[in-house]
């Protein structure tokens, strides 16, 4: 499986190993035309950290380490267990897609959204 985004309506675009910024960097330049590095870069912002703030959730997928799927917010809590991302927090489209995601690679969802400290 190739690593992915999660829209806020479940839809799941691939993107490719390694490429979350790369397609979210491309997706808003589109969007946003000649604005966009005064809007993206002079606000010293990544691109995919603008696609997590519309609440986009990243998917990232393990060949060669454990956990096989990493689930990422704008941000973890390494302070407790979740439930689900933070920052933002999957709506229930985003976490059907996310768990048929890890039952497709035989991941526990709980691994896939927590750092291995929690596991």
């Amino acid at each position: 499986m190739k690593d992915c985004w999660i829209k806020p309506n479940g839809q799941i675009i691939e993107v490719g190993d390694f490429m979350h910024n790369e397609y979210a960097s491309e997706l808003l330049k589109e969007e946003m035309g000649d604005s966009y590095y005064e809007n993206v870069h002079g606000k010293n912002k990544y691109p995919y950290v603008i696609l997590h703030e519309r609440g986009w959730i990243r998917v990232k997928f393990n060949t060669s380490y454990l956990p096989k799927i990493e689930i990422l917010g704008g941000c973890i809590d390494l302070t407790k267990q979740m439930r689900n991302t933070i920052d933002p927090a999957m709506n229930s489209a985003q976490m059907k897609k996310a768990k048929m995601l890890c039952d497709e690679v035989g991941e526990d969802f709980n691994r896939a959204i927590n750092d291995k400290r929690f596991w």
